[in-house]
């Protein structure tokens, strides 16, 4: 169903020197309140990356629009000069609601001249970031999951087809780990063995995905979807980085 809003009221709060919230309240005639939206407005003109996670869980009679309770949005504050970051609806008007909110924020520290961070898509509202850093002096690769929705992943890391690199953290090839509805979770990092040598950076990963519902109805996890993917990256000449091909 849909409303007709005939008036809306607005209140704005200052969140840091360069942003702010707008809290927008949409009532229908009579001024009853039937849903609020809130937005992200910024006011620099200098680039960063944020990520803002809004919580709503102890609330009552009112759901966000996109389902559930919280939420979490990565901004490029450099393309946008304003993002909503919640839409909520009143389940049920003829009962009492109750709004509590609460909400953290970071920004992404800048990356040192030479590196590069990728963000891969693996599903919607998970995606997989690969930040290019040193460890030891030598080349590495970090790996980072995030998600943005209420399902439960098992992440399988792969690098057994890489070339002069192993995983920091194990000697194994392969590693996994389990990542929590709503969580930002680092995976692990690749480096380079030898960095005389070239090198060959070919990772693969697989994951799967439990919805939490089933997994309280039926006391198990239920596989909601799956997938695999892989990058590709060769350093040819271990003495000039330019020559490393994506």
């Amino acid at each position: 169903f849909c409303f007709n809003w005939v008036e809306k009221r607005m209140v704005e709060k200052n969140l840091t020197q360069n942003m702010s919230m707008k809290i927008i309240d949409r009532l229908l005639q009579g001024r009853t309140l039937a849903a609020i939206e809130y937005l992200l407005v910024f006011r620099s003109p200098e680039p960063s990356k944020i990520v803002f996670d809004i919580d709503f869980s102890k609330s009552s009679n009112i759901e966000l629009k996109s389902g559930g309770l919280k939420k979490r949005t990565l901004i490029d504050s450099d393309n946008v000069e304003h993002i909503q970051i919640a839409y909520l609806q009143v389940l049920d008007l003829q009962k009492p609601w109750d709004l509590k909110c609460s909400y953290e924020w970071r920004e992404e520290v800048s990356k040192p001249h030479g590196s590069f961070a990728d963000e891969s898509v693996l599903s919607p509202n998970v995606v997989l970031i690969t930040s290019r850093v040193e460890e030891a002096n030598v080349d590495a690769f970090r790996y980072e999951i995030v998600s943005s929705k209420n399902n439960d992943i098992d992440f399988l890391f792969d690098c057994s087809q890489c070339e002069n690199m192993r995983l920091m953290s194990t000697c194994d090839l392969c590693t996994g780990v389990s990542v929590k509805a709503w969580e930002h979770k680092y995976v692990d990092t690749i480096m380079v063995v030898d960095p005389k040598k070239s090198w060959k950076l070919k990772p693969k990963f697989s994951w799967n995905e439990f919805d939490l519902k089933q997994t309280w109805v039926f006391g198990k996890s239920t596989a909601l979807s799956c997938g695999n993917d892989s990058t590709d990256l060769t350093m040819s000449d271990p003495a000039s980085k330019v020559n490393g091909k994506f």
